[in-house]
């Protein structure tokens, strides 16, 4: 996400840029969700994509927008390292 498109004081859409391409690209909508999983890159074990690493949500809160628990992280089970034995 490049930037917030703000109509009538409402986000109703992002300018993105094509990871593939680099082309420039306009989505829009009725609403805007930003379900980034936070900021997940200050935590040695997560799921996070590198690149998640809560830009959009700060653009989208220096433009207005509320942030709603921006520190929650998505941690999968298959990143937990195993420690000791299994025992059944």
């Amino acid at each position: 996400m490049v930037d917030v498109v703000v109509i009538d004081g409402k986000a109703r859409g992002i300018i993105a840029q094509n990871l593939v391409n680099g082309e420039t690209e306009r989505h829009f909508g009725h609403a805007v969700l930003l379900c980034t999983g936070g900021y997940g890159n200050v935590f040695f074990l997560s799921t996070n994509a590198m690149g998640s690493n809560v830009t959009a949500a700060w653009k989208a809160h220096k433009k207005g927008a509320y942030f709603g628990n921006p520190c929650y992280t998505q941690i999968h089970p298959t990143c937990i390292p195993v420690t000791g034995g299994i025992s059944i």
